[in-house]
Formats: C-alpha cells, structure tokens, sequence
C-alpha cells in the first residue's frame, strides 16, 4: 500500500505528505488583456454602461486585498441620495472585482437619474 503505514492502534492511516508551496495563482484572461479589449467586452457584456479607458494610479485593491492585484479599473455610480447603507458612489477595484463592484453600483442607481454608470479600464 502506498502513503499509508500502519499506527499503533492497528490500522492503516494515511502517511501525510511533505508541505509543498502552494502554486501561483494563474492570471485569469481579463488581466492579461489589453485595457481597449477589455473595455470593448465590457461594453458587450454590460448595457446601459458607459466604458472607457483612462489612467488610473495602480494601488493594491481594496476590494479583494489580494497580493498583487492592482487597481485597473473604475467605477462612478449614481446612487439615490438617501441611500443609508454604503452606496458606491466610486471605486477603484482590480480587474477581478471590478464586476462586483459594477453590480453593486447598478443595483444601487438612482431611478430618477439620467447620469449613466460610467467605468474607466486601465493597463
């Protein structure tokens, strides 16, 4: 029997192999993508939002705090005015965020509001 030996109660256990460093986190599509190719998927994916590309400062994101995710993209909501939770007026997220955030800034829109979600992608 392989990875198991025999313990002092009589039964065979499991042997548990030496720790490994767990691998790298393989970078998913959107990050290696350019900034105009990913705002033009945006754009398809997303109606009613309006994508652009612009320069954004690159900090850690705060959304995921993730360890070398940067922030690449950002998002202006328009939310109702006496919204008592935490609306998301802006935010800056890394690309792996950057959807939730945009959900979140829908769902809160101000109905009344004629200003569109806007989001600006970064390399």
């Amino acid at each position: 029997m392989t990875n198991t030996q025999v313990t002092a109660r009589g039964w065979f256990e499991p042997v548990n192999p030496v720790p490994t460093a767990p691998p790298e986190p393989t970078p998913l599509y959107d990050e290696l993508m350019p900034a105009a190719e990913f705002a033009a998927m945006l754009t398809r994916q997303l109606p009613g939002v309006v994508v652009t590309v612009a320069e954004i400062d690159h900090e850690n994101c705060s959304w995921c705090a993730t360890d070398g995710q940067v922030t690449t993209v950002r998002i202006y909501g328009q939310p109702e005015a006496n919204d008592p939770g935490w609306p998301l007026d802006s935010a800056e997220t890394c690309r792996r965020c950057c959807r939730r955030a945009i959900k979140q800034a829908r769902i809160e829109q101000d109905l009344n509001s004629d200003r569109d979600i806007r989001v600006e992608v970064s390399n």
